[in-house]
């Protein structure tokens, strides 16, 4: 797939996108109003209620004294109803994501009524808010959101939304002292979702690696990688239940995978590790592949995020050498107990690193991802120590076996909420220097 603008029609092809029948899982004595059921709910968190416009470009544009943004919507009466969708033919849904960037997509005003005549015929896929396909044996099902906290949710996010939009379309005249005092907001609340994506790529400055290398992106896709037969036997484990992702050969993993080789061929000194999916995949929801493959760029050259994907990994080796002296420094009683189990950082912290903490809930992930571009790679440790003592009463009472098995399944066991989280790891005192000393005393020690 190439780099597309998001203005051409052309790319739109003139087909009507069918999201299916879509609806929300409700009371039955309520009808659904009208807008719910011409909304696909996984794309509709990204729309902007209220008084903002449709389209993120357009209220960010305005905000810059561009061109008047496009008719707000209607709010939607959302009254009975609860946070769980159900959506039909999800293969139908994904055939027509083809050949338009995610981004482009979310930012359609022209989506269907119903699936119609055939809206028996298609198989019925449950999703959470976030596009994630909810089995019929899977808990989280029933963990549907009360109507009243989801109305109340909903308008704080809107109004979130409304006050970023100038954050956004101002960040780049902001001053150095401006933006760390803005960066100290993400760790309260995060960035509001339906700017997340531009807000990424502005604290990771694609658009100066964009400027800096034009058609790089477009130029790296026309040529061959050693690792493309590897990038293609892993797709499929990469987020497997996100609608986004299902299909074999669909929009999603055909980025997924663009953007892989794009970057294996860009910098061969990293090549490919399966960790990068993850990351790259969580871009995806957010952004284009061009984009997504900067920051990337970006992660490896400036968030000490390379050594982490490269052959041997150096730089994963050094963070679990820094991880248990922070562990032992912070929490000594665990620590002692987790050693006297034989058990050190290697043995459960790999995936929190090299995916970012891509096996949590994408609640999660995605607050922790808000922090990590925000402030760099030393969030990883404070949000590992966060998930430690945020379960230590019960880690502490548990053999080797037993932590293993909640630190290899966290997503089962991490309780508090993601704010919690992010509140917990930014209460550690853990000086510059302090990272600094470590890091020292592990190169003097041979990488050991």
């Amino acid at each position: 797939m190439e780099g597309r603008d998001a203005a051409d029609p052309l790319h739109f092809e003139e087909q009507p996108f069918a999201c299916s029948h879509v609806r929300l899982a409700s009371n039955p004595l309520f009808m659904p109003p009208p807008a719910v059921l011409e909304t696909d709910a996984f794309l509709d968190r990204f729309r902007l209620h209220s008084a903002l416009p449709h389209s993120v470009d357009d209220a960010v544009e305005e905000a810059s004294g561009g061109p008047p943004a496009t008719p707000a919507l209607p709010p939607v009466d959302m009254a009975g109803w609860e946070e769980v969708v159900t959506i039909a033919s999800a293969e139908d849904i994904e055939k027509q994501r083809k050949a338009m960037p995610l981004e482009e997509l979310l930012q359609r005003q022209d989506l269907p009524s119903t699936f119609g005549e055939e809206e028996g015929k298609g198989k019925e896929v449950r999703v959470d808010k976030w596009g994630f396909v909810i089995e019929e044996d899977d808990e989280s099902a029933t963990h549907t959101t009360p109507v009243e906290d989801t109305k109340k949710k909903d308008a704080v996010e809107a109004a979130r939304a409304e006050k970023w939009v100038e954050v956004v379309s101002k960040w780049d005249s902001y001053s150095s002292d401006k933006k760390k005092k803005m960066k100290q907001k993400f760790r309260k609340m995060g960035i509001p979702d339906r700017l997340r994506g531009m807000m990424w790529k502005k604290l990771a400055d694609v658009a100066v690696l964009r400027d800096e290398n034009p058609n790089l992106f477009k130029r790296l896709l026309e040529d061959q990688s050693d690792h493309d037969g590897q990038i293609q036997r892993d797709i499929h484990r990469t987020f497997p239940k996100h609608i986004f992702f299902r299909e074999q050969g669909g929009m999603g993993q055909t980025a997924l995978f663009n953007t892989l080789k794009a970057y294996a061929i860009y910098d061969k000194k990293v090549g490919y590790c399966q960790g990068m999916g993850f990351i790259i995949a969580l871009l995806l929801l957010y952004m284009t592949e061009e984009d997504a493959f900067y920051i990337l760029v970006r992660l490896c050259r400036d968030y000490e995020m390379s050594g982490l994907f490269e052959p041997g990994f150096p730089g994963l080796m050094k963070f679990f050498f820094m991880h248990d002296h922070l562990f032992e420094q912070i929490m000594p009683n665990l620590f002692m107990h987790f050693d006297n189990e034989g058990i050190r950082a290697s043995m459960y912290s790999h995936d929190w690193y090299t995916t970012v903490f891509s096996s949590l809930p994408f609640p999660y992930v995605i607050r922790i991802f808000d922090v990590f571009l925000a402030e760099g790679a030393r969030v990883l440790f404070r949000v590992s120590l966060a998930l430690l003592k945020s379960m230590a009463g019960d880690l502490v009472t548990l053999d080797l076996e037993g932590i293993m098995e909640r630190l290899k399944n966290i997503s089962k066991y991490v309780t508090v909420s993601p704010d919690e989280i992010i509140n917990i790891a930014m209460s550690f005192k853990i000086p510059s220097k302090k990272i600094e000393r470590l890091e020292k005393e592990y190169e003097q020690g041979g990488g050991m």
